[in-house]
């Protein structure tokens, strides 16, 4: 079982806390995972040797740069259609997601391309208004405001918007750094707790996500920030655990059962504490980003 550390309970109790979900999370309704999603692209290339290229890499755990090379060999609609057959709307939610998104997050921020996050908060009880969904490309979030809410932003992007998606390291290069998505996921690092879940060591999300994180600098009054581990692949758990914890400083909590064991204890911990915390209005973290933004303009 994943133990809990004390810091992310009052974290949670405080409701300074920001869900960060990756697409391991999917792969709990059926969708595929970076691995699968990596095979499946290269068997649409035509070159046998381009497709071992593939395989090579992803054998290696180079899932990053192995979809950055199908990036390279394959047209843009391809990859977006792909990726359209491979994330349905629709899919069937998983009870645990659903169970995790009543929470009261500050902030739910996913990197999977689905419709899985936007159908569970939805479906959340005690929804006042129409969920803010935003990508993480998106230029200025302000036409996507309304509501006191907390939003959803997909930070690699969705199929409903073929240019926001990012496969990676080179896609977030191009498209996330000058982006308002990315500035606004600083503004909730710099001020809250990030949990992640969803996340294996090689996932091209997690990596880069850490290595992003790892770059910013300490901001008094944001974190600890927390990383529910995958490791049910790892030769050894206790070794990864250690070095992703050494190498990023994220509070690391391994899950030898991987993501499903992960995303059901976060579900029942969220929903203990929920229970007992007083209705009050969420803050509205996006809101006051962008007023800052247009009081220095």
């Amino acid at each position: 079982m994943v133990e809990i550390p004390d810091s992310l309970v009052e974290r949670l109790k405080a409701r300074q806390a920001v869900l960060v979900a990756g697409l391991g999370c999917s792969e709990l309704a059926g969708a595929p995972g970076w691995k699968a999603l990596t095979a499946s692209l290269a068997d649409r290339l035509v070159f046998a040797d381009a497709r071992a290229q593939i395989a090579g890499l992803a054998g290696a755990g180079r899932l990053g740069d192995a979809l950055a090379l199908l990036r390279d060999l394959q047209p843009p609609a391809m990859i977006e259609e792909a990726l359209r057959q491979a994330f349905p709307a629709g899919m069937p939610l998983p009870d645990s997601l659903k169970l995790a998104a009543e929470f009261p997050w500050r902030a739910v921020v996913t990197t999977a391309f689905d419709d899985l996050w936007e159908r569970g908060l939805d479906a959340a009880g005690d929804r006042r208004d129409r969920l803010r969904v935003l990508v993480g490309t998106d230029v200025s979030a302000r036409a996507r405001i309304g509501g006191t809410d907390a939003p959803l932003l997909h930070l690699f992007g969705r199929t409903a918007f073929p240019g926001s998606l990012c496969l990676g390291d080179a896609d977030a290069r191009r498209r996330l750094v000058s982006s308002a998505g990315l500035a606004w996921l600083d503004q909730l690092r710099r001020r809250r707790s990030l949990v992640l879940v969803g996340f294996r060591p090689t996932d091209p999300d997690l990596v880069w996500l850490a290595s992003w994180l790892a770059a910013q600098p300490v901001q008094a009054g944001g974190g600890p920030h927390f990383l529910f581990l995958d490791l049910s692949e790892a030769a050894d758990p206790d070794a990864e655990a250690v070095v992703w914890g050494l190498r990023t400083g994220l509070e690391v909590l391994p899950c030898l059962e991987g993501t499903a064991e992960a995303l059901a204890r976060l579900a029942k911990l969220s929903a203990s504490i929920r229970a007992h915390l007083p209705r009050a209005d969420a803050e509205i973290d996006l809101s006051v980003w962008l007023d800052q933004i247009g009081r220095a303009s």
